[in-house]
């Protein structure tokens, strides 16, 4: 699995310092041949000190037996409706 992670400043509507932190991450899985698996994306919904990690979108890869791309399925959300698919096969 490989993990990204990004950090963007916040600044209040009035002006002044950032006071906190909107983190974003990012893992990616892989199948045997080193092909994605899976890549899931994550949104912090708590704080800087106290992140909350919420998985907001995710992406399905499947592959034939000669590792052709043949299925790719894009969901969203705690309960993962389908947002896309594209089956290639």
């Amino acid at each position: 699995m490989t993990r990204i992670q990004d950090g963007t400043f916040v600044v209040p509507p009035s002006g002044g310092s950032p006071t906190d932190t909107i983190s974003k991450q990012v893992d990616f899985t892989y199948n045997k041949r080193d092909q994605f698996a899976t890549i899931q994306r994550y949104q912090n919904t708590g704080t800087a000190t106290a992140p909350i990690m919420t998985a907001i979108a995710k992406s399905s890869f499947h592959y034939d037996a000669a590792g052709r791309l043949i299925d790719l399925n894009h969901t969203e959300g705690s309960s993962w409706p389908t947002l896309d698919r594209f089956q290639l096969s």
